[in-house]
């Protein structure tokens, strides 16, 4: 399997209709391109899955397990399409809007030695849970106290650092 190329390249040299070699060239140029931007696609693609899939984990994880801290009611969708929901908007926000907040907050993060971040992952907590319970989803989630918010931003960032390794 690790010498498919010599094989597509021996089948564009013995069959007869090619004679043009800058065609042969064209063609090998346009299969090994289509190949390898069908890889990156594909992996990006597996990489998101999986990266949603986890975070949907940890939030029913966390939900399950400390009920009173990240409480999550949904009447209308079943627990595995509420967790999934949570898990593409919590990503949404993870992804984008702290992305954008962790460039603006630079000079911070350095002045407190990255403890700031702590706090920007408490906002975002608050920021997910702002989004879902306002925005007629059918899915209200309830934060605990402050102290508890802090634990869970604490427990989101470690979850977090750990599906990047895995992904």
């Amino acid at each position: 399997m690790n010498n498919w190329w010599l094989w597509w390249f021996a089948w564009l040299v013995v069959d007869k209709n090619r004679q043009n070699w800058l065609e042969i060239l064209r063609q090998i140029c346009i299969h090994f391109f289509t190949f390898i931007i069908n890889i990156l696609v594909l992996r990006t693609l597996k990489d998101l899955i999986l990266n949603i899939l986890l975070h949907g984990l940890a939030l029913f994880l966390l939900n399950k397990y400390l009920p009173s801290w990240f409480g999550v009611e949904s009447l209308q969708y079943s627990p595995v399409i509420t967790f999934l929901v949570l898990a593409i908007l919590f990503w949404i926000i993870n992804n984008i809007i702290k992305v954008i907040l962790k460039i603006l907050t630079i000079p911070l993060k350095y002045m407190t030695f990255g403890l700031f971040s702590l706090v920007l992952n408490m906002f975002i907590l608050y920021l997910f849970e702002y989004f879902v319970n306002n925005y007629l989803i059918g899915i209200t989630i309830s934060l605990g106290t402050f102290i508890q918010v802090f634990l869970i931003s604490l427990y989101v960032a470690i979850t977090s650092f750990i599906i990047k390794k895995i992904t």
